[in-house]
């Protein structure tokens, strides 16, 4: 068993086996010199294609990676929770498996941290592929939000993020089972930051 980790990256995955070993292969470039300690936590939440034997299959090659296989497909936000509460970093960053969260911005969000930042959120200014249908309603559906809800939320918030161990373990105090992972964080509090990035379209498979 490997040391406590500096960094933990947490990935949850259904169905993306065309996706992984090209999102290995961006994030291995990534996270050399004073972010090579660090551990990859793959999340597979009730897959149908091969993806958690692949996850394995990364594992034997690299045991900085190890995988969480749920028992079914509980949804993206209950297989992120449960990658936070299995995450040792003493950051962590989570972020999703298809390759629209480019990991070249992960030092970004650690030199966010390194400013005093407890909380380094993301914010997608734009998504090649998508139309203007998909924008609109994602717009739509923020100007709701902000409008019944105490916190506000922008158009384009995701999951790609870096919380320290101190807003990981505030997190893991939450005991809801249908939870908006981007309005908990927001409500939190903490020291909290943005950093802007273009999506890209999905590498491989489907939404």
């Amino acid at each position: 068993m490997f040391s406590t980790p500096f960094l933990s990256i947490v990935i949850p995955c259904f169905n993306e086996f065309g996706n992984l070993n090209a999102l290995m292969a961006r994030l291995t470039a990534v996270l050399t010199d004073e972010l090579s300690d660090y551990e990859i936590i793959f999340v597979d939440d009730g897959s149908s294609d091969n993806t958690f034997e692949l996850i394995t299959e990364i594992n034997s090659k690299n045991k900085r990676v190890c995988g969480l296989a749920l028992s079914r497909n509980f949804g993206h936000q209950i297989a992120l929770a449960a990658g936070l509460h299995h995450s040792r970093g003493k950051i962590v960053i989570t972020m999703d498996g298809d390759l629209q969260h480019p990991p070249e911005i992960i030092p970004e969000l650690v030199s966010m941290y390194q400013q005093g930042f407890d909380i380094v959120n993301t914010l997608r200014t734009d998504t090649d592929g998508v139309g203007r249908m998909k924008k609109t309603t994602s717009k739509l559906f923020y100007k709701i939000l902000n409008r019944l809800s105490e916190i506000h939320l922008d158009s384009g918030a995701a999951d790609f993020r870096l919380m320290s161990r101190k807003a990981v373990d505030a997190y893991a105090q939450f005991d809801e089972k249908d939870r908006f992972t981007r309005g908990l964080i927001g409500w939190m509090g903490f020291s909290q930051a943005v950093i802007k990035y273009k999506a890209e379209s999905r590498y491989a498979g489907t939404s």
